[in-house]
């Protein structure tokens, strides 16, 4: 699963996935959520377009997990499912067609925690945390890993209460504001936790991600580049700059090269990857990637990319 918590995603960044065979008609999207749970209440679902960030559709699942959402233009989704309280339970790709067949998505037996939302430096280290704002930052990351979001930034306000100079807090508070779409007051966050700890890589992969989201793309390049210096081998740095420099248009083949570094830890960066190629038209480097995602995906997502590389494969 991604989070846009942990890393920046294909929602995020609004990369338009134009693959061969697109149109503007709608259509209406069926499909089934399936787990080894019990289910008491029903899923919300949400597609969001990778290439307008305005399309954007919400539905819920029945008593018996089947979703229908109608007036979906065709083109590629991401689509969520998520838990009553908005928790995010799984994100992936899929294809919005006239065909009329269903989504079957498989959800975790057990659902997995967000990563940490932030990692810990030298100059975090460093600075002496009283006991008080470090209960109330323990206590926040308790809140955010059972879907508490109020307790999470109330407790971790009262930790910056107590020690102003606390950067992963800052950090925290930050992935808080951008997870409730103020980013605003996400980026003065993520600015201060980058001026108390410099060193920090995720603090700028998450400025990235932040800035991205406001269409400041140059800056957020600026942001993706000094994390890698921070962390080059950090998969989650070079997924951030692969996509920021896709979504510029600029630099293809560092793009590539990012995404592709990146790609065994986040394997979509090989859709994100053969977009890049096939608009720079390397279509048959781009039908590779899409070959090689296709070895290790599973669920409906496989459908969806399958029928893209066909329609590739058809244009030769």
């Amino acid at each position: 699963m991604i989070k846009f918590l942990a890393v920046v995603s294909l929602s995020a960044l609004n990369l338009a996935a134009q693959f061969p065979g697109g149109g503007s008609a709608t259509a209406t999207l069926r499909g089934r959520v399936q787990t080894d749970e019990i289910v008491v209440e029903p899923y919300n679902v949400e597609l969001r377009s990778v290439s307008d960030p305005m399309g954007t559709h919400r539905g819920f699942t029945n008593s018996m997990g089947e979703f229908q959402i109608q007036g979906v233009a065709e083109g590629e989704y991401q689509l969520t499912i998520s838990d009553r309280l908005g928790r995010p339970i799984l994100q992936q790709l899929v294809h919005a067609d006239s065909s009329g067949i269903p989504i079957d998505v498989r959800l975790p037996s057990k659902s997995g925690s967000a990563a940490p939302a932030g990692s810990v430096s030298f100059a975090s280290l460093s600075h002496k945390v009283p006991r008080k704002a470090q209960h109330a930052f323990d206590a926040a990351e308790k809140a955010r890993k059972r879907g508490d979001d109020d307790a999470w930034s109330r407790h971790l306000q009262e930790a910056l209460a107590i020690d102003p100079q606390f950067a992963p807090a800052h950090n925290d508070l930050g992935t808080y504001y951008m997870r409730h779409n103020m980013f605003d007051l996400a980026l003065a966050e993520l600015d201060q936790a980058a001026a108390l700890d410099s060193g920090a890589a995720s603090v700028q992969i998450n400025r990235a991600g932040c800035l991205a989201q406001m269409g400041r793309l140059d800056e957020a390049e600026i942001a993706a580049r000094r994390a890698i210096q921070l962390n080059g081998g950090s998969p989650r740095a070079r997924y951030t700059l692969g996509l920021v420099l896709a979504n510029l248009r600029k630099l293809p083949g560092e793009a590539v090269d990012n995404l592709l570094g990146a790609s065994d830890a986040y394997p979509g960066a090989r859709l994100v990857a053969a977009q890049i190629l096939l608009n720079s038209g390397h279509a048959s480097d781009a039908r590779k990637q899409l070959s090689r995602y296709l070895q290790t995906c599973s669920g409906q997502n496989c459908k969806s990319v399958q029928r893209s590389l066909d329609r590739l494969n058809s244009t030769q």
